[in-house]
């Protein structure tokens, strides 16, 4: 059994955030796949109308 402590940061987390890269690549990388997505669904929509 743990001794208590009197420091917040020992606190049990949720998420354990310590040591995460920067997250530039991840970010960029959901807006490609967001913008491929609504190029698709904008071909698709004009393909099956007609227009």
């Amino acid at each position: 059994m743990s001794t208590p402590s009197s420091d917040p940061s020992d606190a049990p987390r949720l998420f354990d955030t310590r040591g995460d890269q920067p997250l530039g690549r991840t970010y960029v990388a959901v807006l490609i796949v967001e913008a491929v997505t609504l190029v698709a669904l904008w071909f698709f929509s004009s393909y099956f109308t007609g227009s």
